[in-house]
């Protein structure tokens, strides 16, 4: 709470403060968009040496497939695949289960329709990827597709 009395006796006192205290923020405000930009360099640095040895990786998938190593080549290739997605998902919450509700809102019979839709892509995602799914709530729309609906998937980088 401002005291009038104080501010009407040094108002360039007042002034001051509330200067110094905006120029502070501003100083952290650019050390925050400093901080931003070093770990964006970082990332695309890191995802710059990936892609380069992907390339190389591709290359040698090519020549051990010319040379008639077509187990070698698939394996090279599950390993890669393995590695990037395990680069991917390096994240502190990527190994955690997901919980996942859709509710379609406005737009009627279509906006359900398309919500149930989606419910389908999630549901053979997690089945094609083996993860365990639970149904939690499901609430089926007037004409067609749903109203709400909400799902569990449990398993690694689900």
């Amino acid at each position: 709470m401002i005291d009038i009395k104080f501010l009407r006796e040094n108002p360039e006192a007042v002034k001051e403060n509330i200067r110094k205290k905006f120029q502070d923020e501003k100083i952290k405000l650019v050390d925050e968009v400093i901080e931003l930009d070093e770990a964006r360099r970082k990332t695309q640095q890191e995802a710059d040496d990936l892609k380069a040895n992907r390339n190389k990786i591709s290359k040698n998938i090519g020549a051990l497939m010319q040379q008639g190593k077509k187990e070698e080549a698939e394996e090279l290739k599950k390993e890669v695949s393995e590695f990037e997605i395990e680069r991917l998902f390096n994240g502190e919450f990527d190994n955690l289960n997901a919980i996942i509700e859709i509710h379609p809102g406005a737009g009627g019979t279509e906006a359900q329709d398309w919500a149930d839709m989606l419910y389908r892509m999630y549901v053979l995602y997690a089945e094609a990827h083996k993860f365990k799914m639970q149904l939690i709530s499901y609430e089926p729309g007037e004409e067609a597709g749903l109203k709400s609906v909400t799902i569990k998937i449990n398993g690694k980088h689900a």
